[in-house]
């Protein structure tokens, strides 16, 4: 492990870790007895949306909101990073973010998943936490609060896990798959005039994963590789929290709603 990378302009980071243990800002840390590690994952090369872990939201890198959010947690006793861009490294460490190692490559690719990533933090780190939260720099609009509701849903329950989700914008009754010859099938199966019929007498809404926070046991995860399963509880969160970004329109929804929080807020 090298203290010092070299980022973007030639100016060097320091990555060492600043002795003693990083308390949250919020709190006195852990989750009852339980110490709590939080880990940001942001690696570069982003395809879809070159550089989206650095730009620019509402003044600031959109990596140093979700370091922002995890340091003001009321449980949260650590917040590391994990990445292999150094100009990343270096907003992290900015924002007040432990940058404790460098991912290796084959670790930030397109398709790594996420367990193998924190597999490898874990492993590398050591640390002595009973409890990780997952952290992508992707859902900027997530807050403390967030992050402590979905721990204390799992802690409290004796759950494993628990996972982040929001509302579906449309009922699940109107969810089709495009067959070959153009037609709808609805993905819950049946005709297209009974998925119909279904949405008239039903007000219920299917909810999906938003990215935004992952809790997990340490112990669970690396007995089972997972970060939830079928056990997971499921803490809600409201859409306009929920932005998960990955296209340029996600980005300008993003940019939206901080610039109408902050004119409401002024």
């Amino acid at each position: 492990m090298h203290d010092i990378v070299q980022a973007s302009g030639g100016h060097m980071v320091n990555l060492r870790r600043p002795e003693g243990r990083l308390e949250s800002r919020a709190g006195n840390g852990m989750i009852g007895s339980e110490r709590v590690m939080a880990l940001v994952t942001a690696r570069g090369g982003s395809k879809r949306l070159p550089g989206k872990n650095l730009r620019p939201l509402g003044g600031r890198p959109m990596i140093a909101w979700t370091v922002a959010a995890a340091k003001a947690s009321c449980h949260i006793d650590r917040v590391v990073l994990s990445s292999d861009d150094p100009d990343i490294m270096a907003a992290a460490v900015a924002a007040g973010c432990e940058v404790p190692f460098i991912r290796p490559a084959p670790l930030a690719a397109d398709d790594t998943p996420s367990a193998a990533v924190v597999h490898h933090a874990l492993t590398t780190l050591d640390d002595p936490c009973e409890w990780l939260v997952l952290l992508q720099p992707t859902s900027p609009l997530r807050t403390a609060s967030d992050i402590d509701g979905c721990l204390e849903l799992a802690h409290r329950s004796g759950a494993s896990s628990a996972v982040s989700v929001t509302e579906m914008e449309k009922p699940v009754h109107f969810q089709f798959w495009l067959t070959a010859q153009g037609t709808l099938q609805p993905v819950l199966g049946g005709s297209v005039s009974e998925a119909v019929k279904s949405l008239a007498g039903s007000s219920k809404h299917a909810h999906t994963l938003n990215g935004a926070v992952y809790v997990v046991r340490v112990e669970h995860f690396l007995r089972t590789g997972l970060l939830f399963d079928d056990a997971s509880l499921a803490y809600a969160m409201p859409r306009q929290r929920s932005v998960d970004i990955d296209t340029e329109q996600d980005f300008l929804l993003a940019e939206l709603l901080v610039s109408c929080h902050n004119s409401v807020g002024s």
